[in-house]
């Protein structure tokens, strides 16, 4: 959608509709309710309160559209002028037509508003379609809506923008539409709000979500009077029992990172550059395999080549929905990266008390939920004297990061990432781990 992304450079004039300039995104639609045009469109991962945050990016204000799928598209409010007034309700213009036109599978609004000036939104889905929400001449205006249907050639054209060639217009009177009682409901959802806030913590690191997945072992065998009595059975076949104990240690070092490594990414994650001129960090990710950055833009003129020239052509893999994902070196292995000795495995009282002691101690602050047991297979087999795994999720400030370095040794790391919503506020990034 980059044909619309140049749209609010190419308003202009000198003409004025209802008081405000021709470059102005507002038009008074009644007497409480004025329309805001050109929002910058954005799809959210879900409905939570993070993914909407995540989605507003820099955005003071926000509209939000839930189409029929439940995807969930957020409008990023960056105009710097102002717009609000005494008595005034800003309602997102393509909000409200996404909510009006709901059940068109596809579709294109343009409605001349006043003397030269028309509005323009393009709906797939249920949802605003990013760059097509635009407000300008009304000959600009009819480029970007024939660029919009050479896109989408069987959207609906709704409105009275003649300028649009082969296509028969369905009449909306946006006008009378606020005023029928039932669009009350639509116009209260389009409102433009304030993005949602999460908990605040200090420093960069805001949130932290931390699912430990420790190996405890208790009643691991009957001790050393049945290894022998195993010994001297001197069995033709292996038992499971043996077979278990042969592969038990590979298949820890299956599972994850080990704690030491998992400091090393930790601070390589921390180290790493968040922004580049249009472009910044969205979401930093490291799993056993490697690490990762994803790149989102932060301004409508950014574009894929100014992200390959500041990170190099080798680095970043560019993806259909306009960001990028960049491989980040993995520190090497050190002597403190060392796998659980299985063969001293806790007892469940000794591990929940070295797990959760520190986590019970923080008086709330921290959150934690304790996910059931199950013994751990090896190869597909399990026994009375298999270890058990168990997940711990944990969920808190920032300083929650610093609970890592302390967990013991037979504890492995699945997965460490951050959320950065917006890497230079205090409440901005978000942390979670997997272990």
């Amino acid at each position: 959608m980059d044909s619309y992304s140049d749209a609010s450079a190419r308003r202009g004039g000198p003409e004025t509709l209802m008081g405000y300039a021709a470059t102005s995104p507002y038009t008074d639609l009644a007497r409480n309710i004025r329309l805001v045009h050109g929002l910058t469109w954005v799809q959210a991962a879900d409905g939570s309160r993070q993914s909407i945050k995540d989605a507003a990016g820099d955005a003071r204000l926000i509209a939000r559209v839930i189409s029929p799928d439940d995807s969930v598209a957020v409008g990023q409010f960056l105009e710097q002028r102002g717009g609000a007034a005494k008595g005034k309700r800003l309602v997102s213009f393509a909000a409200f037509m996404a909510g009006v036109l709901r059940e068109e599978r596809q579709a294109l609004v343009c409605l001349e508003l006043g003397p030269g000036m028309t509005a323009m939104v393009g709906l797939v889905n249920g949802c605003p379609v990013p760059g097509s929400d635009n407000f300008g001449l009304r000959q600009e205006i009819g480029k970007l809506a024939e660029e919009f249907l050479a896109l989408y050639p069987e959207a609906v054209v709704y409105g009275n923008l003649h300028e649009i060639e082969n296509r028969q217009l369905q009449p909306l009177d946006v006008a009378a539409l606020a005023q029928d009682p039932e669009a009350a409901a639509l116009l209260r959802a389009s409102e433009l709000r304030s993005v949602p806030s999460t908990r605040s913590l200090s420093w960069l690191l805001i949130v932290a979500l931390l699912a430990i997945g420790g190996y405890m072992a208790y009643d691991y065998y009957e001790g050393k009077a049945r290894e022998a009595r195993l010994a001297a059975q001197k069995p033709v076949e292996k038992t499971p029992e043996q077979r278990y104990a042969e592969g038990l240690d590979a298949a820890v070092r299956q599972e994850g990172l080990t704690i030491g490594a998992a400091e090393q990414m930790l601070k390589m994650l921390r180290g790493q550059s968040m922004q580049v001129p249009g472009w910044r960090v969205s979401r930093l990710q490291c799993v056993s395999s490697g690490c990762s950055a994803l790149w989102v833009r932060t301004a409508k003129t950014a574009s894929f080549a100014d992200l390959v020239q500041a990170l190099g052509k080798d680095k970043v893999t560019l993806q259909a929905d306009q960001t990028g994902v960049q491989s980040l070196a993995v520190p090497a292995a050190s002597e403190t990266s060392k796998y659980p000795n299985t063969a001293a495995l806790p007892g469940k009282n000794d591990a929940w008390v070295s797990l959760l002691s520190p986590l019970q101690k923080t008086a709330g602050r921290v959150t934690f939920t304790v996910g059931g047991g199950a013994a751990f297979p090896v190869s597909g087999i399990t026994h009375a004297g298999s270890i058990r795994k168990h997940d711990l999720s944990v969920a808190g400030p920032v300083w929650l990061d610093s609970y890592l370095t302390t967990l013991p040794a037979w504890v492995m790391v699945r997965e460490l990432a951050y959320e950065i919503s917006n890497p230079s506020a205090v409440d901005g990034v978000k942390m979670s781990a997997k272990l």
